[in-house]
């Protein structure tokens, strides 16, 4: 009886210390599994991320098994695309553990003045549409042209059965409607 006593109490034990023993171990357990994970450590090189908005910056980091801390003496960082990096500890190339983090500071984007070795070009600007200058249109034999009568399109002409040419335009007091003159 004594036994299973001891036995149920060791139970109840590591049920209840099991969860404590692995968050301040640090370590994960598998569902399942006997053995605890370990977290791998390697030394990695520091991409270089001077120029980048703050998005690309954080996947270049993660894409090379690191973590960046952001910073910006303009305020808090929480969307990292409304800033660019302007600053980064440790250098570019330097080899670092993937436990280290990486000092990135970062300027809001339309204020950034970003160090000479970034990479950084001006986008191209936009192309002014061609100018393309319409032909008057010919002028149109009509019968019933006459002087202030309505008229389409503005800027045509019209020669009414006796010869007399008449253009379409708005008058001062109709900028709406066109009106043979």
């Amino acid at each position: 009886m004594k036994s299973r006593r001891k036995s149920v109490g060791i139970a109840i034990l590591v049920i209840f210390l099991a969860p404590f023993l692995i968050l301040f171990a640090g370590c994960t357990v598998l569902v399942g599994a006997t053995a605890f994970s370990q977290i791998r450590v390697v030394e990695v090189p520091v991409p270089d991320i001077v120029g980048m908005r703050g998005d690309e910056a954080d996947k270049a980091l993660s894409d090379a098994g690191l973590q960046g801390t952001f910073d910006s003496k303009e305020g808090l960082v929480i969307l990292k695309e409304n800033w660019r990096v302007t600053e980064q500890s440790p250098k570019p190339g330097k080899t670092i553990s993937s436990k280290e983090n990486v000092r990135v500071t970062v300027a809001r984007i339309e204020k950034a003045i970003v160090t000479p070795h970034a990479p950084v070009e001006p986008a191209p600007a936009p192309a002014a549409p061609p100018v393309v200058q319409e032909p008057a249109p010919a002028p149109v034999i009509q019968q019933g042209i006459t002087r202030g009568r309505y008229c389409t399109p503005v800027g045509g002409q019209g020669v009414n059965d006796k010869g007399e040419t008449f253009t379409c335009s708005h008058t001062a007091n109709d900028q709406v409607r066109g009106h043979w003159q």
